[in-house]
């Protein structure tokens, strides 16, 4: 990398060179490197061209750096003043709350956007005890069931008629159903025990991805 009083010398020989060559090519060379030191160097460089090519660095002027660009057209940043409108208000309670409301929403857009990437990168929670005791749990309950279904399917089951009561009961059939019933309700709860544990995990690493996420912004 050139030092800075190399990059001035060059610009010093090429500016010494304009004044024997006023061509379109060295114009547009000096003015693409844009190693100007001062801008009033940038005016220099463009007082020598020839006809030619001052016609052509201004039809082309969009190519350069805003600095040349302003040396060589300033009114293409100057806006016309009839065209400018102000208008001073003064902040209500109301507008500041919409303001503080759409700075946090779109901060907080930012961060759903980053997390929802990072939390692909993330491992699922380890296996613990909640785990094991709902497979415990499905497994008792496929046998359950099954010893339900085997039951059903025999052809004759022993009944017997309740006191007072002109419904056949099953005792058999009934102690089958319950034990059911009951493994499903602890099946039940074992899975929102389970969700909760997930929950309480997640809701951890997108809170130490927050903070980490937020001391670099």
């Amino acid at each position: 990398m050139a030092t800075l009083d190399q990059t001035v010398n060059k610009i010093k020989k090429d500016l010494a060179s304009m004044w024997e060559w006023y061509d379109r090519e060295t114009m547009d060379t000096l003015l693409t490197r844009d190693w100007f030191v001062e801008d009033d160097m940038i005016q220099e460089v463009l007082d020598c061209a020839d006809q030619d090519a001052w016609e052509w660095v201004y039809k082309n002027r969009k190519k350069y750096s805003t600095r040349i660009r302003m040396r060589i057209e300033p009114n293409d940043y100057r806006f016309p003043v009839e065209k400018l409108k102000f208008r001073v208000v003064e902040l209500t309670d109301k507008m500041i709350e919409t303001m503080d409301y759409e700075k946090k929403k779109k901060f907080e857009d930012a961060f759903e956007k980053e997390w929802i990437q990072h939390s692909k990168t993330i491992e699922d929670r380890p296996v613990c005890s909640i785990d094991s005791a709902l497979d415990d749990a499905w497994e008792k309950l496929t046998i359950a069931k099954v010893n339900l279904k085997k039951y059903l399917e025999k052809p004759v089951a022993r009944k017997y008629v309740a006191h007072g009561s002109l419904t056949k009961v099953d005792t058999k059939q009934t102690e089958l159903e319950e034990a059911v019933r009951k493994i499903e309700n602890e099946y039940a709860r074992l899975e929102e025990e389970e969700k909760e544990i997930d929950t309480l995990y997640w809701t951890t690493k997108r809170d130490e991805y927050r903070k980490t996420w937020m001391s670099n912004v």
